[in-house]
């Protein structure tokens, strides 16, 4: 709803003509009050002005055309003051209604006055008000005539209800934004202090929770010692004070058990921790435990004693993963070596049957194939078994992006895809190793060549984000993504289902493999068709 009438000269002539209806009424009220006393009613004109005038008074005339006035409105002032009483009513009621309003506009728009903390505000109105009133009592018991005082009075009557009615609108305005209660200075007050209790209590906990168990066993057991001493040191009969002496000497006994398990868990969690961090070497001392807790620890040494096991079978299964790999891969290499040397020189040899230069060419093309599968399997076992050598150097990673474009500009074009690169402005520098870090760059960017959409463009960036070098390959893929990303980067999977390109599916395993064993990571994201490939490297 908007506010039409909720603009400041409204505000101001809605104000002033309550504060002028509430002069009225209060007006009639003394009036109504001075025609009653006085006896007004029953006297007329000629004796009113004959009991209370004095011709020798300097103010005969204006006291003379008060009476006439007030006896020609002894009957109608009823009227008036009922009629001022419904107008300030309703001026009230628009002033609380336009409160906090303003034209054109749905919100709540306090004023400057509502900054001010509303039991503040209050108590400079209450006092306010007070002091005012102090002081026109103070006017009329002087040495002022009896129309200066009654001025001043009516002034300070008004001046005090005008401090009310801005103290109202401001209730009003408070109440429609919600901020009644917020906006005080008690509230302020205990705010802050519920803020300083929070920060006391979480020093407290972070300074407990630093504790070891045993010291947390001793706190405890010394708080409640030193509440049965405080009680045992208020008895005075005999009787209950031999009895709480017993209570006290079981408490002690309880206590010495009780520290005793604390010592042992404490014990129980130190060996979990070394658990947790990988020491499986870490034997936790059994002997002086009992029950529970000694065969708690014994289950301990015995997940450390199976875990070492597991670890070492897993150990002894990718070694001899790797071995059995790259074995087979040497023993296949030679044969396939010698068909490669073969068939190229059978194709060299010259004939009039094309159907042997074709064979050859199927020969040589899929033996060439083949033995790419092999390095890169050879290659893949070796840096998921992190047992590929890595010499990290100081490396500019724009470098990178430069020798990867410069590379494949040409078969980027062959494959109708146009290169895209962002460098930012400032340089930095990486710890990487070149070899490895090229062959990360020509695994995504072979990817891209093989798998985009042609007519598209393939962006490669380099931001620095933090402390990290993020280096961010993206292109549009030609066949649909229908894959998630996590199996995409899984071994001998690729995104084209129809296995129309030579790709094996290792080459973002390869990736990922080489980006971790040099302190990188390699993720990927899939949005529809968007594919995008995200390297990150510390900055150093």
């Amino acid at each position: 709803m908007k506010h039409k009438f909720a603009t400041p000269a409204v505000k101001t002539l809605a104000f002033m003509a309550c504060v002028l209806c509430a002069i009225v009424v209060a007006g009639c009220v003394f009036g109504v009050v001075a025609l009653s006393e006085g006896g007004f009613y029953d006297m007329t004109q000629a004796e009113l002005i004959e009991r209370y005038v004095n011709e020798a008074d300097p103010n005969y005339k204006l006291v003379v055309k008060l009476i006439d006035i007030g006896v020609d409105l002894r009957y109608s002032i009823y009227v008036i003051g009922a009629v001022a009483v419904v107008a300030a009513i309703a001026l009230f009621a628009t002033l609380m209604c336009l409160s906090g309003r303003r034209r054109g506009s749905d919100g709540v728009h306090p004023g400057y006055l509502n900054k001010v903390p509303f039991d503040v505000l209050l108590a400079a109105v209450g006092f306010g008000g007070f002091g005012l009133a102090y002081m026109a009592s103070q006017l009329l018991d002087s040495s002022f005539d009896d129309a200066v005082s009654i001025a001043v009075a009516a002034a300070v009557c008004v001046v005090e209800f005008c401090l009310a009615l801005g103290l109202c609108m401001s209730f009003a305005a408070r109440i429609k934004e919600g901020t009644l209660l917020k906006n005080t200075l008690i509230a302020m007050v205990l705010k802050l202090l519920w803020k300083v209790l929070k920060a006391i209590a979480r020093g407290i906990r972070a300074f407990v929770r630093t504790l070891p168990i045993t010291w947390k066993a001793l706190l405890v057991l010394a708080a409640l010692f030193v509440s049965d001493i405080v009680i045992l040191s208020g008895l005075n009969y005999g009787d209950l004070q031999g009895f709480g002496t017993a209570v006290l000497i079981i408490k002690i006994m309880l206590g010495l058990c009780v520290l005793y398990a604390a010592v042992m868990m404490s014990r129980l969690r130190k060996g979990a921790r070394a658990l947790a961090a990988g020491d499986l070497s870490h034997h936790l001392d059994t002997s002086r435990m009992v029950l529970d807790l000694k065969a708690h620890g014994e289950d301990l040494n015995s997940i450390a004693h199976g875990m070492s096991i597991a670890v070492g079978e897993q150990l002894k299964s990718e070694r001899m993963k790797t071995e059995l790999i790259t074995n087979v891969s040497h023993d296949l290499k030679t044969p396939l070596t010698s068909i490669i040397n073969y068939a190229g020189l059978i194709n060299a040899e010259p004939t009039d049957n094309e159907n042997i230069k074709e064979y050859c060419g199927v020969l040589m093309r899929q033996s060439e194939r083949l033995k790419r599968l092999i390095e890169d399997l050879v290659e893949a076992s070796k840096a998921s078994a992190g047992v590929l050598d890595v010499a990290l150097m100081p490396c500019d990673p724009e470098v990178f992006l430069e020798q990867a474009g410069g590379e494949y500009e040409d078969k980027l074009r062959g494959a109708g895809l146009e290169l895209v690169t962002k460098k930012p402005a400032r340089h930095g520098r990486i710890m990487a190793d070149g070899r490895r870090m090229w062959r990360v760059f020509d695994n995504l960017m072979n990817n891209a060549c093989k798998y985009a959409q042609s007519g598209t463009r393939v962006y490669m960036s380099l931001d620095y984000i933090g402390k990290q070098a993020v280096i961010t390959i993206k292109n549009t893929s030609a066949a649909p993504l229908d894959i998630s990303a996590d199996e995409l980067m899984e071994r001998f999977v690729r995104g084209d289902q129809s296995r129309s390109t030579e790709g094996n599916g290792l080459g973002l395993s390869i990736a990922k493999s080489m980006a971790e064993l040099q302190g990188g990571t390699l993720r990927l994201e899939i949005d529809g068709d968007l594919f995008k490939a995200v390297l990150s490297f510390p900055e150093i």
